[in-house]
């Protein structure tokens, strides 16, 4: 299965990246699986670790790849992995780890995949995948890391909810149809959810209130419509949030300022209206703030604002003395 990879991926002339190891040591040689480099066994001999990133791999992954059944982690990321994922990969049921980000890989993601009942983290982001991010996904109730970034998904599934683990999605550059599912709300443990430049279209979800623990809330150069829900409100946790470049409207609203953590927001290129609230001032932390196009907007900005502590990115004309936003 080791010489199928081998062979497939020109094997021969492996070479590492920025790196000092030679990456096709000991392969195909008289030693113990082992000391073949990347290769990880366990005290029984059997493969449960493959990691050839950023070696120069160049081909399609066999077929035979997916009979290393005690396979923990596949790393083979930064690659020049061409063809699609092998249709068998469900056999791999002990992964946790799977890393294949930065090649050329095509096709869709084969249903089989709901089989990796222990996965962790998915990686394939910056490939040439394409279809629908399958509903299987959905099963894998384990996974913490989920990067599909820089694909051309075009559909992003609802079932996707189910992931109650996961704390970390970042999904950007994919040309997904319809809008953001409303069951992304029952992601409690989510702290990164990165969904820029996808065309999503409709209302910002009010169930986004629900992830208490986000950090990251990047929604930005979308086609998103509406106003900002007031239910965001509820993420105390947040500290960077960019909403810009869709299609937003309605005030800037005053809530924003019992975001207490929050250090950077970008609200630039949509088409808020009314005054700036007073209350952003109540941030002492926000150290960024892009306001920009945004020809409704109207007041002025403090002069403090200004400080150290702050740069604003705007159209607004500072505040004279004494008068308020």
């Amino acid at each position: 299965m080791l010489t199928a990879l081998y062979h497939a991926t020109d094997g021969p002339d492996w070479s590492s990246v920025g790196s000092w190891r030679d990456c096709n040591d000991g392969w195909l040689s008289d030693r113990p699986l082992g000391a073949w480099n990347g290769v990880e066994t366990d005290g029984y001999g059997h493969v449960v670790g493959l990691d050839l990133g950023s070696c120069g791999l160049l081909g399609e992954l066999p077929a035979e790849l997916t009979g290393l059944t005690q396979l923990e982690s596949l790393e083979l990321w930064g690659n020049l992995l061409t063809g699609e994922l092998p249709q068998g990969i469900g056999s791999l049921s002990k992964l946790r780890l799977l890393h294949l980000g930065g090649n050329s890989l095509s096709g869709s993601i084969p249903p089989g995949i709901g089989e990796l009942a222990e996965l962790e983290e998915l990686s394939l982001y910056d490939n040439q995948l394409s279809g629908g991010i399958p509903a299987e996904l959905g099963r894998l109730t384990q996974l913490v890391r989920l990067e599909l970034a820089g694909n051309q998904f075009n559909v992003l599934p609802p079932e996707l909810g189910n992931l109650v683990n996961l704390q970390a999605v970042s999904a950007g550059g994919n040309p997904f149809n319809g809008r953001i599912p409303p069951e992304f709300g029952n992601l409690k443990s989510l702290q990164s959810l990165g969904l820029s430049n996808t065309g999503l279209t409709g209302e910002i979800p009010p169930e986004l209130g629900k992830l208490s623990g986000l950090w990251e809330l990047f929604l930005d150069n979308n086609t998103l419509t509406g106003t900002i829900p007031p239910e965001l409100g509820n993420l105390a946790k947040l500290q960077q949030a960019s909403l810009a470049s869709n299609d937003l409207k309605g005030d800037v609203p005053s809530w924003l300022g019992n975001l207490k953590r929050l250090r950077w927001l970008d609200l630039s290129n949509n088409d808020f209206s009314g005054i700036l609230p007073e209350s952003i001032g109540d941030l002492l932390g926000l150290e960024h703030l892009n306001i920009l196009d945004n020809p409704r907007l109207s007041g002025c900005i403090p002069r403090s604002w200004n400080s150290f502590r702050l740069r604003a990115d705007h159209h607004l004309e500072p505040c004279e003395q004494g008068e308020t936003p």
